[in-house]
């Protein structure tokens, strides 16, 4: 049975030796890891280290600390705060939906420290039922307005290939081929566009934190369902996600974290329209009343004194607000021969070009 816990549990003195002894042998398996720089970059790609690759067999986490859920609704921040989740322990993993049908995904949730995916709150739930280990569920909301606008620019992006991502599935390929090929100089063109996607763009927050039901449920049992979640953050409280998680340790530079950031060539100008906004509050209203309730409500896991040890990577993805030349050239040998063969001046300029969209990493 899955339980939902909000506390910080008790961690005995013998667990956390255990515990820093791990962090140890996890240190020496990661290094050796990374001398295969080929093999980690695939292996990479839009996730975390495979569970397989950065896992040891122990039973200390399933008996003393609660798995990390985060609920990773799309343009919320979501990937800044995946990125801080990697960055302050590296057992964790990134999933998609599909992986839950897995057989060993169960095995994988009893080990790791996190799991964070584009999966709603019900569906884990379902799949989790049958693990016999504490659960914390954590998320990020955006105000709905910019979040609508950032998850339209994305899909616009993917199509013209302005950020280097693919869709995952022709689903996903067809909804963006829609977007790229709407008029958005027309309000009325935008607003066929959110009722034909009305499942995609409408009300994704309320669907991802309360579930399928949530177009019926009365503030009462919004607040019920919200206070399931040990801790619920804005694009505005990051640190307190980070604070609420009981890392005894975060990246120093986790409150500059900030990744993902939209840059489509789309005009979405036309979005603030009193007519599209009046749509909005029509139809994309539960968002709305989500994003209020939220921030009145108040989450102790915030103030709680650390107690989850933290397992840096000795490497982490390169951002361009974090690189570093000689840590950038020190794990990608390829982009450092590249340099000394003159076929680039820096690697900054192969960061530039094309290490951005290859997802490529540094030392930490």
């Amino acid at each position: 049975m899955v339980i939902v816990k909000t506390l910080s549990p008790g961690t005995s003195a013998a667990s956390f030796n255990v515990w820093v002894a791990l962090a140890e042998a996890l240190s020496e398996k990661i290094l050796a890891l990374t001398l295969s720089i080929n093999g980690f970059q695939s292996s990479r790609r839009g996730n975390v280290m495979s569970v397989s690759e950065c896992l040891l067999d122990s039973q200390a986490t399933q008996d003393t600390l609660p798995l990390i859920i985060f609920v990773h609704i799309p343009k919320t921040a979501g990937t800044t705060v995946r990125d801080v989740l990697y960055d302050t322990s590296v057992r964790g993993q990134a999933l998609y939906q599909g992986e839950l049908h897995a057989p060993d995904f169960l095995a994988r949730a009893a080990e790791v420290d996190w799991l964070s995916g584009h999966v709603t709150h019900d569906i884990y739930l379902e799949y989790l039922q049958p693990l016999e280990r504490q659960v914390e569920f954590f998320t990020t909301l955006r105000d709905p307005f910019k979040q609508i606008v950032s998850h339209l620019k994305h899909s616009f992006s993917r199509y013209h290939q302005e950020n280097g991502e693919q869709p995952f599935d022709d689903v996903e390929a067809e909804i963006d081929r829609d977007v790229a090929t709407t008029d958005f100089g027309s309000v009325d063109a935008i607003i066929e566009l959110l009722r034909r996607q009305s499942d995609w763009f409408l009300n994704i927050q309320s669907r991802y934190v309360l579930g399928a039901d949530y177009a019926s449920l009365s503030d009462a049992e919004r607040v019920k369902r919200l206070s399931a979640y040990t801790c619920i953050s804005t694009e505005h409280t990051l640190k307190n996600i980070y604070k609420a998680w009981g890392f005894l340790k975060l990246p120093a530079d986790a409150v500059r974290i900030h990744n993902n950031r939209n840059e489509s060539t789309l005009d979405t100008s036309l979005l603030d329209a009193p007519k599209i906004r009046d749509f909005l509050a029509e139809h994309h209203g539960h968002d709305f009343r989500l994003y209020s309730l939220a921030q009145t409500m108040n989450f102790p896991a915030v103030k709680r004194a650390p107690y989850r040890p933290s397992f840096f990577p000795l490497v982490r993805r390169v951002t361009a607000d974090n690189f570093n030349e000689e840590a950038y050239l020190a794990v990608n040998p390829d982009v450092a021969a590249a340099v000394k063969a003159g076929i680039f001046q820096t690697g900054y300029d192969h960061f530039e070009i094309a290490g951005h969209m290859e997802l490529r990493y540094q030392k930490n």
